[in-house]
């Protein structure tokens, strides 16, 4: 390895060692989210409310914590009441769930 090599190498550990911390950071940001919906969908599970299908989403209809709706072309379980929340427009109040069946 020469002298040019080796001053690469280091530099590149140098740089590999500052980023990380910054990576990690933006990396727990992103995924609290994530971690979030998880423990609501668990709590939710936990208090063992059944699910009820209420059909296609319509504007003024109001949903309660459980309901299911159908809406562009993916099912969506409401996690909170609420009226005239689009499900794509509202994900602390929506969970998507898949495919419409």
């Amino acid at each position: 390895m020469t002298a040019d090599q080796l001053m690469d190498t280091r530099e590149i550990e140098l740089y590999a060692k500052a980023l990380a911390p910054v990576l990690h950071q933006h990396i727990l940001r992103m995924i609290a989210p994530l971690e979030q919906r998880i423990r609501d969908l668990e709590q939710a599970a936990a208090k063992n409310k059944p699910l009820k299908h209420c059909g296609p989403w319509k504007a003024g209809t109001q949903y309660t914590e459980g309901c299911t709706v159908d809406h562009l072309g993916k099912r969506w379980i409401a996690r909170a009441f609420n009226s005239n929340q689009r499900p794509d427009k509202a994900p602390g109040l929506w969970d998507k769930t898949g495919g419409a069946q």
